[in-house]
């Protein structure tokens, strides 16, 4: 498959609680399939979060997927500045933050906390990940909104929210 067919985005590579090698990416955009391929390499989906709009992968040791170096930020984002992707349809962009749930440093269970950004990204870019200025993992790619929308944007599920909830910590390949 090439980039004009991607259905999704890896966000990183990351171990689970027990053990497991996996890849993050949007659980929407691989829901009930079994076609799914990363890098070539056939996967499929262990683990997943409705709320949280996350779904785990196997780990096809062959692909190499980068973990974010600069560490997961664990305060919120700064707005008005530029955050970047590297989205499977749009490829490497810059966007701006414009907004965050204020809920971020709370332990909330049943919603998931997004930061919200310009609407730069595309269809294929869900489960993207989301990196500050610094090089910090801010989140992942959940749903743009509809183009001509009031206010168009695209909605980041809060990282730290991911990795606490999904008991999961950045792979250190």
């Amino acid at each position: 498959m090439g980039e004009e067919d991607a259905i999704g985005t890896v966000g990183m590579a990351a171990v689970t609680d027990v053990g497991e090698a996996v890849l993050t990416t949007a659980r929407h955009a691989v829901a009930d399939r079994t076609d799914l391929y990363v890098s070539g390499s056939l996967t499929s989906v262990i683990g997943s979060s409705e709320i949280l709009d996350c779904a785990l992968l196997a780990h096809p040791y062959q692909v190499h997927v980068d973990s974010p170096s600069g560490g997961v930020l664990d305060v919120p984002p700064r707005i008005q500045v530029f955050a970047s992707f590297d989205g499977a349809r749009s490829g490497p962009t810059k966007t701006m933050v414009r907004s965050f749930d204020m809920r971020i440093m709370s332990e909330v269970r049943n919603t998931a906390l997004c930061v919200l950004t310009d609407a730069d990204t595309a269809g294929g870019d869900s489960g993207a990940a989301l990196y500050d200025g610094d090089g910090k993992l801010i989140g992942f790619c959940s749903e743009r909104t509809e183009l001509g929308a009031p206010f168009e944007c695209t909605s980041w599920v809060w990282a730290r929210q991911v990795l606490n909830m999904m008991r999961l910590e950045p792979s250190k390949e």
